[in-house]
This record gives C-alpha cells, sequence and structure tokens, in this order.
C-alpha cells in the first residue's frame, strides 16, 4: 500500500539526508557570476516537497515556456537577498554541476530553532538531477 494513499495523509514528499526539519542539511559552496563563493546548505527533494511542508514560493519561473536543459534548483529568501537583483534565471555553480535559479521560497527553519535561518538551495531529484 502506498502512503499517499492511506487515510489521513494529505501529501507525502521524498528527501535525502537533512531535508526533514530540525535536522542538519549537507553543507556545500556556491558561486554565482558576480558573487563571492557562499556557504549554503542543499537538499535534494521531490516535486511535493514544498507544497507538503507547506513553504511559500515568493517567485518562481514559468518552467513550460523556457526549455531549460541545465539543472533547475530553488534557493531561499535569505540566499537570495544577497543579491542586488532577483537572481531568478541565474546560474549557480555547485561543486557538482551548474543548474538555473527557477524558485525563491519563503524562509524556513530547516535545522534546530537555536540556530538562525542560512542560505538553503533545494536541488529537486529527478532522472536528470540523481
Amino acid at each position: 500500500m502506498l502512503l499517499n494513499n492511506t487515510a489521513g495523509v494529505a501529501s507525502v514528499s521524498l528527501g535525502t539526508w537533512g531535508s526533514l526539519p530540525g535536522s542538519d542539511a549537507p553543507l556545500t559552496t556556491a558561486t554565482f557570476e558576480n558573487l563571492q563563493s557562499t556557504n549554503t546548505h542543499i537538499l535534494n527533494t521531490d516535486s511535493n516537497f514544498i507544497q507538503t511542508l507547506k513553504i511559500q514560493m515568493l517567485e518562481s519561473l514559468n518552467l513550460n515556456n523556457l526549455g531549460i536543459t541545465t539543472p533547475s534548483v530553488m534557493i531561499n529568501r535569505t540566499f537570495a537577498l544577497k543579491f542586488e537583483e532577483s537572481p531568478l534565471n541565474q546560474i549557480i555553480h555547485l561543486p557538482w554541476t551548474n543548474a538555473r535559479v527557477t524558485g525563491i521560497f519563503e524562509d524556513y527553519h530547516f535545522s534546530s530553532f537555536h540556530n538562525d535561518i542560512a542560505p538553503l538551495v533545494i536541488f529537486p531529484m529527478s532522472l536528470e538531477n540523481k
């Protein structure tokens, strides 16, 4: 039986280690064209993650009309505030790949409430991004 077909379960999502709020998300570095390297946490999740956790999207691109061929990522508001202009549609350089920023989501406590909210990148799982 699938969990999403279970009575009382409204939504399910898949994520890698560190994707549960309160856990420690892995830390890496990210670089944009006109910004020094920045430490950021990163989560690999499925497409249901934002909806399941009821995280508010602040900005996003309509991917249907863009023909994007590079992997896409979403970043939190804390990360986006490091830029003078919106980082939407910009390329982010991660240690293992380059990806296009296709969404900015509201901050949420992905680690302990005792920690300040840090930059976060959500790297959606897909056949291309595995």
